[in-house]
């Protein structure tokens, strides 16, 4: 599961461990990772969290924001975002992990889901890989069109997700990117 990401392959086997249990954490919604690690501020090693959101952009709900916690041995508060009201986010300082939230995580990673495969869907499994990404590519150019009125106000909006991209059709280049 790990091996085919590329950001993954450059860690050594104590941050591939935390790489692993952000994973976990994320694929649980849960508010809290705890990594056992009392050197997530040495070297800046908390930034294993972005590097595993960008080694991971289908989780589009993530907030490109994290705290380090020296509680329970050292770990991570996470951050989730699907929109700009309240109770569409979560993390230290905005909330905590309702279960609405979590809900309107999974209806949305659905959608988002049933769409990657309606996309993939008209690809031939037979095509060159080279192909494969190419056509992808052109399907985006084709349905998609970049947002010149986006206004970033510090949460993860569609704007600038893949979901933006593979769901709304429209969003910035960081989100044509993480598509």
């Amino acid at each position: 599961h790990y091996t085919g990401r590329y950001l993954y392959s450059t860690l050594n086997a104590e941050q591939k461990q935390w790489y692993q249990k952000i994973d976990t954490a994320v694929n649980n919604l849960e508010e809290k990772v705890i990594l056992n690690a009392t050197n997530l501020t040495e070297n800046r090693n908390y930034y294993i969290y972005y590097l595993y959101m960008f080694d991971n952009p289908e989780y589009f709900y993530l907030v490109n924001q994290v705290m380090v916690t020296s509680s329970d041995g050292g770990g991570l508060l996470l951050y989730y975002a699907v929109g700009n009201n309240k109770g569409d986010y979560c993390g230290y300082g905005y909330g905590s992990m309702t279960k609405e939230l979590k809900d309107k995580i999974i209806a949305k990673k659905q959608t988002f889901e049933k769409e990657v495969n309606r996309i993939l869907s008209t690809i031939p499994a037979n095509a060159p890989d080279i192909w494969k990404e190419k056509l992808i590519y052109d399907r985006i150019l084709i349905d998609c069109k970049y947002n010149l009125s986006a206004k970033w106000d510090g949460l993860a909006q569609d704007n600038w997700t893949a979901y933006g991209i593979i769901v709304n059709r429209t969003g910035v280049c960081e989100s044509y990117s993480e598509a």
